[in-house]
């Protein structure tokens, strides 16, 4: 096959969709994973919180050190999920230029709504995505608070 402009413009548009499929598939491998982290810190709180130390500093301190353990993986779960679906949509706009390069319908414009509000088609489902990474993050910051304030009793 001859490399004409228009069969590396196809391609390149192809390459272009193939990355944000990859993108996507990545965000949500990662959010599974950091999910599953967060449940396995979560019941280590949770166990922690049960167990019979021999003083209560210890049992205070242990607590704090996994809800900060846990307050940093939310954290990190946070930027990696927000930096994943602002690299798909980099892929998703460098397609849909390549598309159009290539004379080629857009594939990522909704029909009838046109390519902004198509982009915009997740952005519910990433708002409900927030929703557990936020809880967690809330839930660490609180449980590592009343950690701080009980020590500072002692």
């Amino acid at each position: 096959m001859v490399n004409t402009p228009e069969v590396l413009v196809h391609e390149r548009a192809r390459t272009s969709s193939d990355l944000a499929t990859a993108e996507a598939g990545l965000v949500w491998s990662r959010y599974s994973a950091m999910l599953a982290a967060n449940a396995i810190v979560a019941a280590a709180i949770a166990v922690l919180a049960t167990a019979g130390f021999s003083s209560t500093e210890l049992g205070v301190a242990a607590i704090g050190v996994a809800a900060a353990g846990g307050l940093l993986i939310s954290f990190s779960w946070l930027r990696l999920t927000q930096y994943g679906w602002h690299l798909q949509e980099v892929w998703v706009q460098r397609a849909s230029r390549a598309w159009r390069d290539a004379g080629i319908d857009d594939p990522y414009e909704v029909k009838g709504m046109g390519r902004m509000q198509g982009s915009n088609a997740f952005a519910p489902l990433r708002r409900w995505a927030m929703v557990p990474i936020w809880s967690f993050l809330l839930t660490y910051a609180t449980v590592l608070g009343a950690c701080v304030g009980v020590i500072a009793v002692l």
